[in-house]
């Protein structure tokens, strides 16, 4: 096959740069705080808890035209745009639920909040002021690291639950809805909620017509783009490399097959000659050499020879 070698660069060039785009649009898995995770950090279990008392959906796209009901955020790995945080307070005001647990330090400017810091502490905490999320709870159980600091934030924030002075869960209103802030995720996760305050205080504060749990701010964002060996290594993080590899060695072996079997000439077949050929061959070389004698002899043989059979 003419083409074969030429053929099979061409395809190897574009598999490996399709492979390489998909490398670098390729988003990383999640946070180990997705809703999918069921190992002791995922929250797979509040979201099969939630789902036995409402519709639950899981977000994997930028937050718009959402239905009424509670958003939850969870420990985001990737900011919220300003356009997305604005759609959102406006979704609050009309009435709905933003819950954020353990938000990143970036996030507290659109509260005019601060994020303290401490040692890693467990705590047993006590409502610290009566609300109706915290109904028929005696205590949550929680690990922390961060806690708000509202010396200086907004007036109407009420805190909720908090361990020595430090605010752990706060309410904001928000025109007609309420926005919760939780400075840990520790206390949902599959390893806590089987608490049984914790369980309650987590479902009576998210229980709504609907909640939906954002996956979308819980994978990074890739920032350098074009082809680079970053982009290359990434090709091998994708669960859809091996299928990739596997269709490219498919293909390869397949045009290398096919060049060997159409591309490489078959032996000709041996034609069986007539003996009359062999003589009126032999009889031209002669005539071309000049060798007259052996022409004589056959010129005697054929009239020599008998008259065809001929059948009455």
């Amino acid at each position: 096959m003419r083409w074969q070698g030429p053929l099979i660069v061409i395809f190897l060039i574009v598999v490996v740069i399709g492979m390489v785009s998909l490398g670098e649009n390729y988003t990383p898995k999640p946070s180990p705080r997705s809703s999918r995770n069921s190992e002791y950090s995922g929250t797979l279990a509040f979201y099969l808890l939630m789902e036995t008392y409402t519709t639950v959906e899981r977000l994997e796209r930028s937050p718009q035209n959402l239905e009424e009901g509670t958003y939850l955020m969870i420990e985001p790995v990737r900011l919220p745009t300003e356009e997305e945080m604005e759609y959102l307070f406006g979704w609050v005001r009309e009435g709905n639920r933003l819950i954020i647990f353990n938000p990143a330090k970036e996030l507290m400017k659109y509260f005019d909040l601060e994020l303290s810091t401490c040692s890693h502490k467990f705590a047993s905490v006590v409502p610290h002021s009566p609300h109706w999320s915290s109904q028929h709870v005696d205590s949550l159980d929680l690990s922390y690291i961060y806690y708000f600091n509202c010396d200086q934030g907004p007036a109407d924030i009420t805190i909720l639950f908090s361990d020595e002075g430090n605010p752990l869960v706060i309410e904001i209103p928000q025109g007609g809805g309420e926005i919760f802030l939780i400075s840990t995720s520790s206390l949902l996760s599959n390893n806590h909620i089987d608490s049984e305050d914790n369980e309650i205080f987590l479902v009576q504060l998210a229980l709504s017509e609907k909640v939906y749990f954002d996956e979308y701010h819980l994978y990074t964002i890739i920032e350098k783009k074009g082809i680079s060996w970053d982009s290359i290594s990434r090709l091998f993080s994708s669960p859809y490399s091996l299928f990739f590899i596997q269709i490219t060695l498919t293909i390869a072996l397949f045009f290398i097959a096919y060049g060997k079997r159409f591309g490489t000439p078959r032996p000709a077949v041996p034609r069986e000659i007539q003996s009359s050929e062999l003589v009126e061959s032999a009889a031209t070389l002669y005539s071309r050499a000049g060798k007259r004698e052996i022409l004589k002899i056959l010129e005697i043989d054929e009239k020599d020879s008998p008259p065809p059979y001929h059948k009455r």
